[in-house]
């Protein structure tokens, strides 16, 4: 498209300013500094929100902590909180100075941690938070949907399954599903000190016992909806396998180890074994991922992800060394992926994943399944392509943007849902102009093709106002799945929360799913092919506006404030307008 027919459209595309705003959008407000605060009295109004610790989880449940008070400096009445629901529904989940149940009512909530939030498939939300009065300090909490919030553990508090005496130091990290929690600390006292790990039932702390007697291990844990938790064990260099790491399964009081550093060898390679596996990640059938570095006897040395089905068979899903396809570089044979490498994956072992190729250390992003069979004899041989396809490259033109635009940045930004639709971020820059935009990507495993949905600046409408939109450029999407038990911010039913500013005002924004724009750009093109044509053409966005253009015809089918529109000589002078998105859909899926 040329510039002549982008000011054309433009100018054409503004004329719906003049059309009633409807309150369906493309992208909806959460929460923004200045706004009144929700479940506070009138006169209250979010003064503060830490965007960055904001979640979403995977029935559409948001939490964020944040500050209320009667202006955006600080008065008497300043106080933080914890939000939590579904948009439109927040709670105050706690307010600085309530004491959680289970604690005693002298020792009182503060405000958050610097750490993540995670939500459940059931809107329960767990944190970290600091406490005050009695006690104080770093603390774990728990609020289940629709009821009061509890106290989980407590720094200083007596160690659940150890002797009178051992107390929490520090609580390391946790990962939190429909079944329960996951746990992991130190503890000490009594001129002990060691590492624990818990699973918590909503109602009991369990001590996890090493699967290893006599080792202590660092645990990093995933759990998923069933209660099944994989660990990454890391033992404690004073027993006899100081240094080794293993992943393992637990469920149910039961050990099951999946990959054994050092002495687990990797399939189809004679004396070649798995050193370093990495951190694994579950899903909700028991599949479990991992990054590992792999060895043999003559020195050779190897790196890969592999995943282990809910069968237990193990599959190689990408070895350093493999060619991508359409030639568009190797992956790097260097490549430590236990250290470098973002990966998420589904219920059905569909991957992502961002790789460094040796032309220049590109970064790639990768989709797709694991090989059904490992075909390499040796470290040495690795010279087969990749089964998976280039979403992304650096460098490349990034869908939506016109030819002189390059993707100059890919970074570990990633997330995925249970349905296997994706997002991704990346910066781009122009090559004529040098400048620079930040953008989000959707796509999903049925159509791997990225779809341009975010663009920083793009306008969008806040109680029926245009204003221009800017994506947190410091605070891009985190590696997420809506299974495993971590943080997300993408959820199954295609919303995506994410964080920047308009007009200066800090905010939370919510991108919703596009099945309904992506279903009347599907139909249009199939059932009116002499107007849209060729299909499947790129999505695009201009002002807020995203619309297809199509070079055959000459014509343009868009979508912006709930309203469809059609433009092209055919279809007579200026901008027709449709419909709606829904009066649109009824009359192509009934034509």
């Amino acid at each position: 498209m040329n510039t002549k027919q982008k000011v054309i459209i433009i100018l054409l595309f503004n004329l719906l300013i003049f059309l009633p705003l409807n309150s369906w959008s493309a992208i909806q407000l959460i929460a923004a500094v200045g706004q009144p605060a929700e479940d506070f009295p009138s006169g209250f109004i979010y003064s503060d929100i830490r965007t960055r610790d904001a979640a979403l989880g995977s029935s559409g449940h948001v939490a964020f902590w944040g500050i209320a008070d009667t202006n955006d400096g600080s008065t008497g009445n300043r106080t933080n909180v914890v939000w939590s629901g579904l948009p439109g529904q927040l709670k105050a989940i706690i307010k600085e100075n309530e004491s959680p149940e289970g604690f005693q009512e002298n020792v009182l909530f503060e405000g958050t941690l610097v750490n993540e939030v995670i939500v459940n498939r059931s809107g329960d939300v767990a944190f970290f938070a600091t406490m005050k009065g009695a006690a104080t300090g770093q603390a774990l909490l728990l609020y289940r949907s629709g009821g009061n919030t509890q106290g989980v553990l407590m720094l200083g508090s007596q160690a659940p399954g150890f002797s009178p005496g051992i107390n929490v130091i520090r609580i390391d990290d946790f990962s939190f599903s429909e079944a329960g929690m996951v746990i992991s600390a130190i503890v000490g006292g009594n001129n002990f000190g060691g590492l624990a790990t818990w699973f918590y039932d909503f109602e009991n702390l369990t001590l996890l016992t090493s699967p290893v007697p006599g080792c202590d291990y660092i645990s990093i844990s995933n759990i998923n909806d069933s209660g099944v938790i994989a660990f990454s064990g890391i033992y404690d260099k004073g027993c006899d396998i100081g240094g080794r790491v293993d992943n393992y399964k637990w469920f149910n009081g039961q050990w099951e180890r999946l990959i054994s550093g050092g002495e687990s060898g990797v399939p189809n390679m004679a004396d070649t074994f798995f050193t370093l596996p990495g951190v694994p990640l579950i899903n909700d059938q028991g599949g479990v991922a991992f990054s590992t570095t792999m060895a043999d006897l003559s020195s050779g040395r190897g790196y890969g992800i592999w995943v282990i089905d809910e069968t237990d068979v193990l599959k190689l899903t990408i070895f350093g060394g493999e060619l991508l396809a359409n030639n568009s570089g190797v992956i790097s044979p260097f490549t430590n992926f236990f250290n470098t490498t973002s990966s998420v994956f589904t219920n059905d072992n569909f991957f992502i994943t961002t790789v460094h190729t040796s032309n220049g250390n590109n970064d790639t992003l990768l989709a797709g399944f694991p090989k059904n069979t490992q075909p390499y004899t040796s470290l040495r041989d690795i010279n087969g392509t990749s089964q998976l396809t280039v979403v992304a490259q650096l460098n490349q033109r990034p869908p939506g943007f016109e030819s002189t635009w390059f993707y100059k940045e890919l970074g570990e930004s990633l997330a995925i849902n249970r349905t296997g639709q994706f997002i991704f971020a990346g910066t781009v820059s122009d090559a004529t102009t040098g400048k620079q935009d930040i953008a989000f990507w959707r796509a999903d495993k049925d159509n791997i093709n990225p779809r341009l949905k975010v663009i920083d600046q793009m306008k969008i409408t806040i109680n029926g106002e245009e204003h221009a939109m800017q994506i947190n450029r410091a605070n891009f999407i985190d590696t997420s799945m809506t299974i495993g038990g971590k943080a997300s911010r993408f959820s199954d039913n295609g919303h995506f929360l994410f964080d920047g500013n308009y007009s200066g005002i800090q905010a939370l924004f919510l991108l919703l799913d596009d099945n309904k724009e992506q279903r009347i750009f599907s139909l249009a093109e199939q059932k009116f092919p002499q107007f849209f044509s060729p299909a499947n053409v790129e999505d695009r966005l201009i002002e807020g506006f995203e619309y297809r253009f199509y070079p055959n015809t000459n014509t343009y089918i868009g979508i912006k404030n709930n309203v469809v529109f059609v433009l092209g000589d055919v279809f007579g002078p200026g901008l027709r307008r449709i419909g709606t998105i829904d009066e649109t859909l009824q009359v192509l899926e009934g034509s």
